[in-house]
């Protein structure tokens, strides 16, 4: 079940200003005065029960009328997010045409009603929409019985034809699924198996007809061969396949509006994959493509997708020796963002954007040894109204970053504390053998501030270089915001942090 607060604080400024347009429309009305204050009693969350907000908000109001009035301001924030988005892709379109047919239907408009669902056919055959068909060649057979001229024949053929045609597409849906869900629980470290089975699943989709004439399957193939690639570290290779698929798919004009949030994907990929490579040049292009794409289409997928632009334009900036500039475009982006939310507040921020202001800037600052600045920006994650966002893994990694700040700043007895707090705090999650890695470092963090000469002690010196040697590669942007291999590479051999970065990428 849907909880309203939850709904109300998800929604983007737009959203908000939309629904207070929609809200407003009938000024006179006290029942939409009503809605509009519980929403902005929500929107503020300065009440910390229902009762409170009761009390305070709506004294002569009983429990029951309190919350049929809830109920139906989640369905005033539906119907103006319907209203907002009544044309965001095609496939709402066919569901809108479907749903106008069934109106049309039940007012004894049958010619409306078929009208509709021809339209809604064509449309969503073209889009390659195969389960809304089903639904709409069902709406038409039912249809025929109020319409001599609609033949259920012809239409129970077609369910039989696109079953038929596309069983094997689904199935492999099903299967793709399944895998990206198994490469996600592992952050895309897979195993043979894994491997494999996308090998057999990318055969069986290049014998098929379908890939010929469906984009969905183009598409299909394409995530087969990328995870592939990617899997077995073939990083050059899926370099040089991301940017031919992307301009096969520009050249044959496959990006449609229905399929622009998988040509975003393929970008940040394809920056990602530069960036791995090394290929600066390459990715600074394809940030720059980003932004365009994001623009489009009245900025649709601009605010889902815009922390990997400011975060990959980041990136390229701090590997390419250019962390004031990184730092400046952070500091800007903030800046405006915040004069937009008109105040520093961040309980209605994303953490995804959070992590881009705050985190990015704390590793920015503490490579250029600038540790209270550093400490200044990861603050905010201990702040109670964004730390209760933040799911246990990456509060593991922000301690993790936390601790290494002060580590270098010379708060050893803080630093030994912060351990101790982080092992108590998160033991549920550092009991789990897949954070075997950060224990490990946790506890030869610890041994660098209590063993004498510890770079001189060959026990410790053994232990730390079996750590690095097991470690993976060095990766841009990777979930150890500080590099743990790196940060203990640099105590090794007596150098800064980022001076062992930028022999890593060769700058």
């Amino acid at each position: 079940m849907r909880k309203l607060e939850s709904v109300i604080l998800s929604l983007t400024k737009q959203e908000v200003r939309n629904f207070k347009i929609y809200a407003n429309r009938i000024k006179t009305n006290n029942r939409q005065k009503k809605i509009l204050t519980l929403f902005n009693a929500y929107k503020s969350e300065k009440y910390k029960t229902d009762d409170d907000l009761l009390k305070t908000e709506f004294p002569k109001l009983n429990k029951n009328a309190f919350y049929r009035l809830r109920n139906r301001l989640l369905d005033e924030i539906d119907q103006s997010l319907l209203m907002l988005y009544n044309d965001m892709d095609d496939k709402i379109l066919v569901m809108r045409s479907i749903i106008m047919a069934k109106i049309s239907n039940h007012k004894n408009d049958y010619k409306s009603a078929y009208s509709l669902l021809l339209e809604a056919e064509k449309k969503a055959y073209k889009s390659e929409f195969f389960d809304l068909l089903n639904v709409i060649y069902n709406e038409m057979i039912a249809l025929s019985a109020y319409s001599p001229e609609i033949d259920p024949r012809v239409y129970i053929k077609k369910i039989s034809d696109v079953e038929r045609e596309y069983a094997t597409l689904k199935e492999l849906n099903r299967l793709i699924a399944e895998i990206a869900y198994e490469l996600r629980s592992k952050n895309y470290e897979g195993d043979s198996d894994t491997i494999q089975t996308l090998r057999n699943i990318n055969e069986r989709l290049s014998k098929s007809d379908i890939v010929n004439d469906s984009v969905q399957a183009k598409l299909k193939v394409y995530i087969c061969i990328r995870d592939i690639l990617y899997q077995e570290k073939k990083i050059t290779q899926l370099k040089e396949y991301l940017i031919n698929t992307c301009n096969s798919f520009e050249n044959n004009n496959l990006w449609t509006k229905n399929y622009h949030v998988d040509k975003i994907i393929m970008i940040i990929w394809t920056n990602n994959i530069a960036l791995k490579a090394k290929d600066f040049p390459l990715a600074r292009t394809y940030v720059e493509k980003l932004w365009v794409e994001l623009n489009k289409y009245n900025k649709l997928y601009f605010e889902k997708y815009k922390w990997f632009y400011y975060q990959s334009l980041f990136i390229d900036c701090y590997l390419t020796n250019k962390i004031d500039e990184g730092i400046q475009i952070l500091e800007e982006c903030r800046l405006s963002y915040l004069q937009e939310e008109k105040e520093l507040v961040f309980k209605d921020v994303p953490i995804q954007t959070i992590i881009i202001f705050q985190l990015n800037l704390t590793v920015a600052y503490f490579s250029k040894n600038e540790f209270d600045k550093a400490l200044d920006q990861i603050k905010v994650f201990f702040y109670s109204d964004v730390y209760k966002k933040l799911n246990p893994q990456l509060k593991l990694f922000i301690f993790i970053v936390d601790i290494i700040v002060y580590f270098e700043r010379g708060d050893e007895e803080y630093v030994l504390f912060r351990i101790k707090e982080v092992k108590r705090s998160l033991r549920n999650i550092l009991s789990k053998d897949t954070y075997n890695r950060e224990k490990e470092f946790l506890y030869l963090l610890g041994k660098l501030i209590t063993v004498t000469n510890p770079t001189k002690n060959k026990t410790l010196v053994e232990r730390i270089e079996t750590f690095i040697s097991n470690s993976p590669e060095f990766e841009p942007g990777a979930k150890e915001y500080i590099d743990y291999k790196v940060f203990l590479e640099s105590k090794l051999n007596s150098e800064s942090y980022y001076e062992t970065i930028k022999q890593y990428v060769g700058t």
